[in-house]
């Protein structure tokens, strides 16, 4: 496009943008329409959101538009529709990262310790998270980038960075790698995973948790005890953690309080062990408080630790060193989360099914009695994809992009803009159709959505 033409566009269209914003008609807005290198007859300007904006290919050079949702105008030239400033007009898609609750420390990752009752994004504004987990005290992510930044509370150096401070924004771990692609946030500890298959532990020690034989805290990413190059995901509970093997297998360590471990014992293990049936099929596996559920590829889910509230879902209060089996002994789990007292589970069928304390709501059946084996959230839907178990509130994604949440409400876990306890699902505040993954902490909630942005 000649300078000309920007120019006389720039001038023509950008100086009634004010009308066409203002107004609800689509057609009626009298403009020149310019040529590559000229100027045409009269004609009408459209305008139109990014979504419904014709192929440039088939339209003349020269067709001028108002993308009425990126506040700019653009006109058709050699097949490529060109903003009235010179730049390609395109979409892309932006992986932000939104959180919600308690801002206690920064867990928010804002900026600031103030609690939100509504979403906020993180004080980087950055484009391209890929995972993201809430802890206790802190939050942290993997950018696509393969970099972990983490920030709130940093008690026994669970961020990582090498210091016990407190960030209100994102930093990166000490290492400053490039290679994670999966990590989990603890109480006082976190754990990741890297794409060569190393786990590594940071963060306070005590019982053991981060697996590499001592009880000394660490400021900085060290390997478990075992060095072992074949982990695919790993997940950190209250004082203990638990990890898969690509061979299926499940390995536990730190505190053994109520059997948490599965090796049939109470014991605390400073290195890894493995879970007492020695099974090589599971494929996932939640830490929580005091108990662990993992899914075999079979799609049952197992369970083991303490049961004091039902946790387990196996229709008692019993404690298991060992696992079982929850108790409807279903085959078609595909995603199980574990924290404080209480699980959730997705079945491949699309439906949510939650277990144990109830006392805010937590399970979403509407009602606050505790739960000994699994019931499903009172909306009965079927198109649930990932569920979360915080503290006491649960958090839950639908095909649709959706994001609904239920329990309790003090802080603002769930984001509705309220304070209120639910005891069934309501939608986040701003009811966005893109989120994609979710991570409910003790009392926060942390979210990526993927935004289509026009380019202009």
């Amino acid at each position: 496009m000649s300078q000309f033409c920007k120019t006389q566009l720039c001038a023509t269209v950008e100086s009634s943008a004010d009308q066409i914003t203002s107004s609800d008609a689509t057609t009626d807005f009298l403009f020149s329409t310019f040529a590559v290198d000229g100027i045409e007859p009269t004609n009408r300007i459209s305008k139109v959101t990014f979504g419904s904006l014709p192929d440039a290919s088939t339209v003349p050079n020269g067709q001028v538009a108002y993308l009425d949702d990126a506040k700019v105008p653009v006109i058709a030239s050699n097949g490529t529709w060109i903003g009235f400033d010179g730049r390609t007009v395109g979409a892309f898609v932006e992986n932000q990262l939104w959180s919600w609750g308690s801002g206690l420390g920064g867990r928010l990752g804002d900026g600031a310790q103030t609690g939100r009752i509504s979403a906020v994004r993180e004080f980087c504004l950055a484009t391209n998270w890929c995972q993201v987990t809430g802890g206790v005290f802190n939050t942290a992510a993997i950018k696509t980038s393969g970099e972990l930044w983490l920030w709130g509370g940093n008690n026994c150096g669970l961020l990582g960075d090498g210091t016990t401070t407190a960030t209100c924004s994102p930093v990166r771990e000490f290492c400053s790698a490039t290679d994670w692609c999966q990590v989990s946030g603890g109480c006082f500890h976190t754990v990741a995973v890297k794409t060569s298959g190393e786990l590594w532990v940071w963060g306070g020690n005590a019982c053991g948790v981060v697996g590499d034989g001592t009880l000394t805290s660490r400021c900085s990413p060290v390997r478990e005890f075992c060095s072992a190059t074949d982990w695919c995901q790993v997940s950190a509970g209250e004082r203990h953690t638990a990890a898969v093997k690509i061979s299926g297998q499940i390995w536990s360590w730190g505190s053994g309080n109520g059997g948490r471990l599965g090796d049939g014992t109470s014991t605390n293990r400073y290195i890894p062990v493995r879970e007492f049936c020695s099974a090589a099929d599971w494929c996932q596996v939640s830490a929580g408080q005091c108990q662990s559920a993992a899914i075999k590829t079979s799609g049952e889910l197992w369970v083991w630790g303490g049961n004091n509230y039902a946790t387990l879902g196996d229709g008692t209060t019993t404690t298991r060193c060992s696992p079982v089996r929850e108790f409807c002994s279903a085959t078609d789990w595909c995603q199980a989360s574990a924290n404080l007292n209480h699980t959730a589970a997705v079945k491949t069928s699309g439906e949510i099914w939650t277990w144990g304390r109830n006392t805010c709501g937590q399970s979403g059946n509407g009602n606050t009695t505790q739960l000994c084996s699994p019931v499903r959230e009172i909306c009965s839907a079927t198109d649930w994809f990932q569920v979360t178990a915080g503290g006491f509130h649960t958090a839950a994604i639908k095909t649709s992009g959706q994001l609904w949440a239920w329990g309790g409400n003090v802080c603002g876990s769930l984001g509705d803009g309220t304070t209120l306890n639910r005891c069934s699902p309501v939608r986040e505040f701003c009811s966005a159709t893109d989120w994609c993954q979710v991570s409910g902490g003790s009392c926060h909630t942390a979210a990526i959505k993927s935004v289509t942005v026009v380019c202009r």
